[in-house]
């Protein structure tokens, strides 16, 4: 079985060729190991990347433009998105959460962030004031 590259020449490793191993070889154990994305002295991903966990605050402009004039809303959305909603999103900084939230809810389609924070990690205690 042959599967290398067609440009490069070279093996290359797709989940398919995993299953078989590479080159019609056993397979490996670790399916990690056969791509290259383990460091076999740590056993750890390459690729370990924390996210944080982002909250924001939007609602849709228009919907609630419409229900304030008492117009009927044809947006397609909710009613519901008249009023703010708190929002999570998974992200490496705060600026790839906007990029996120303005993908998934575009300023084109009436939607405005309010604000955005970042959540304390699940694992950490919040701190409390003390009064």
């Amino acid at each position: 079985m042959d599967i290398s590259s067609e440009a490069g020449g070279g093996p290359s490793a797709s989940l398919l060729d995993i299953g078989v191993g590479l080159r019609g070889e056993e397979p490996l154990a670790d399916p990690l190991v056969a791509i290259g994305r383990v460091n076999l002295n740590t056993r750890k991903c390459c690729i370990d990347v924390k996210l944080k966990t982002y909250e924001a605050r939007l609602y849709n402009n228009w919907v609630r433009l419409l229900l304030d004039s008492g117009e009927p809303n044809v947006t397609g959305f909710s009613d519901a998105w008249a009023d703010t909603r708190y929002v999570e999103v998974r992200a490496d900084s705060i600026e790839q959460a906007a990029r996120l939230l303005a993908r998934d809810y575009p300023s084109e389609a009436g939607f405005v962030v309010i604000g955005i924070e970042e959540l304390p990690e699940p694992d950490k205690p919040r701190l409390k004031a003390v009064t």
